[in-house]
């Protein structure tokens, strides 16, 4: 008998397991959280730059987000980058003003947690007249490694 109520019990659990895997597309699955990340992609050192987070879901703006922080750092000194919280939330548009004081290659990145999601795109920005010949090294790995 016990072997029964046993192999039951397995089989829950790999029906579970195999309700939570990511990469079905249930339709009851909630719908991704889809950020669109706009601002220039060139500025004048001490320019007042707007940066911009529209945040929907669907075809629904999501207002009521968690977390919106914008991370801002030059090219190669990641570890000294600034992480700024939104200032104006328009219908689930975040945006921050923000003054590029010296001249380089920039990225921005918006963290946003929304509805149990993580969603984080990134951008780059060209401030006053550098050569952007070496920003590579941000390109790939920082994606990967939170």
């Amino acid at each position: 008998m016990k072997k029964g109520v046993f192999f039951v019990f397995l089989l829950t659990v790999l029906v579970l397991v195999s309700c939570n895997s990511k990469d079905s597309t249930g339709a009851n699955e909630p719908m991704k959280v889809e950020v669109l990340l706009e601002m220039p992609e060139k500025a004048d050192p001490g320019e007042k730059v707007e940066i911009s987070a529209l945040v929907t879901q669907g075809t629904e703006a999501v207002e009521d987000a968690d977390r919106v922080l914008f991370e801002i750092w030059e090219n190669g000194k990641k570890d000294e980058g600034k992480m700024i919280e939104y200032t104006k939330n328009d219908r689930g548009n975040y945006r921050i003003d923000h003054v590029f004081e010296s001249a380089g290659v920039y990225y921005v990145q918006v963290h946003v947690d929304a509805r149990n999601m993580h969603v984080m795109p990134k951008k780059k920005i060209i401030v006053g007249d550098v050569e952007d010949s070496d920003s590579t090294e941000e390109d790939d790995d920082s994606e990967h490694h939170h």
